[in-house]
């Protein structure tokens, strides 16, 4: 049972996990950045910009 509760508290952990905004970058930055992990085979995060048309 303790396995299992040990278990739950790392994925609560996990989940909980707030990652810093990421830096506006320019179109030409992200296409070379989308080049570059094309060619090896890299992992990157998105960040998408949202903007809320409702709020004045």
């Amino acid at each position: 049972m303790s396995e299992h509760t040990a278990s739950m508290d790392q994925e609560t952990k996990k989940a909980a996990i707030i990652y810093p905004k990421k830096p506006k970058q320019i179109p030409e930055e992200i296409d070379q950045i989308l080049q570059l992990t094309v060619t090896k085979t890299l992992v990157i995060a998105v960040q998408k910009e949202i903007l809320d048309k409702t709020v004045f």
